[in-house]
């Protein structure tokens, strides 16, 4: 991370971490559709070099946010801004997965019937492009600013 990433701003890094995790959750759209096994990739091993990247993606996009909290936060209150930090990181994936769950009937899928679920999935990967479009509205002039140490 030090090595190269040190320098490169917020807004960059995150952007390009978003855009790396829509792309890479496309990739389940080619697993349902089965479109790997027509590329010669067996099931097994698309899942798990996906998975791999989308661990490896996962912690790239956290660590700007842990080192400008890090930045941030007063001497002495290190643990409980990192707790505040992972309860509201832990918050977000289970209400991403409560949505996701709460869509899957208004798109058919269920028990035996998939057909929405390629539907589905380009929603989800879609709302992986949100952050995107609320960065520089909420971070306003401070994004010239942020640079990643």
């Amino acid at each position: 991370y030090s090595r190269y990433v040190r320098g490169v701003s917020f807004l960059r890094l995150f952007g390009a971490c978003q855009l790396a995790a829509f792309a890479l959750s496309l990739l389940d759209v080619l697993l349902v559709s089965r479109l790997n096994l027509r590329l010669g990739i067996p099931d097994r091993l698309f899942v798990l070099g996906s998975d791999a990247l989308s661990t490896v993606l996962s912690r790239l996009t956290m660590q700007p946010f842990l080192v400008l909290a890090a930045r941030l936060c007063p001497p002495g209150c290190e643990a409980s801004l990192y707790a505040t930090f992972m309860s509201t990181y832990n918050f977000g994936h289970t209400l991403a997965g409560a949505s996701g769950a709460a869509l899957l009937a208004p798109f058919g899928v269920e028990k035996g019937a998939y057909a929405g679920l390629v539907p589905l999935l380009l929603v989800r990967s879609a709302t992986l492009l949100l952050p995107l479009l609320l960065l520089k509205p909420l971070l306003g002039g401070a994004t010239d600013r942020l640079k990643t140490d």
